[in-house]
């Protein structure tokens, strides 16, 4: 199975990268927000405000580590 994923991601030009979580902000936020809630599972129906920056810098691929 491994090389038949080889395979297709070398016919399709196809890589796979690993992000650390405090590289992407996005997850980063979420994680830490999510230990902060009383219910197991949360919807969010449109994007925390604080949440904003963070998506621009992840699209630009500019990362700090928060703390």
């Amino acid at each position: 199975m491994i090389n038949e994923a080889h395979h297709l991601m070398d016919r399709t030009n196809t890589t796979i990268g690993h992000t650390y979580r405090t590289a992407n902000q996005c997850t980063d936020y979420l994680a830490r927000w999510g230990t902060k809630q009383d219910v197991s599972l949360v919807f969010l129906t449109e994007m925390p405000i604080a949440m904003r920056e963070f998506v621009f810098r992840d699209s630009l691929n500019i990362w700090q580590v928060l703390d």
